[in-house]
């Protein structure tokens, strides 16, 4: 995530886990911007507990399709089956479905 407000990336490594950073910037006029990253399960965390607030519609329908599917489609050992692969494909086809920029 990336933010110009310091205490929202500050905030979300503090209940999230996580690192923060300040990004560079790219013109001397542009504000300072901050970066707050996590890793997968706490990606996971934080989305669940955002999941229910979600007003967007299309956002929400994305976010419950990765906790429902996200766990049992990325093997932490990297090795992926045919089988689980198709899945994945499938579930990516989903999650695009509505979308007008990309295409699979």
């Amino acid at each position: 995530m990336t933010s110009t407000s310091i205490e929202l990336v500050l905030f979300m490594k503090d209940h999230f886990g996580g690192s923060a950073c300040i990004a560079h910037k790219a013109k001397n006029n542009h504000s300072e911007t901050y970066h707050w990253k996590v890793g997968r399960k706490g990606a996971i965390e934080a989305l669940k507990l955002i999941a229910p607030y979600l007003r967007e519609q299309e956002k929400a329908r994305r976010a419950q399709l990765i906790l429902e599917n996200y766990p049992d489609l990325l093997p932490r050992n990297g090795r992926y089956t045919p089988d689980l692969l198709e899945k994945i494909s499938l579930i990516e086809k989903e999650f695009f479905k509505n979308s007008n920029k990309v295409k699979i």
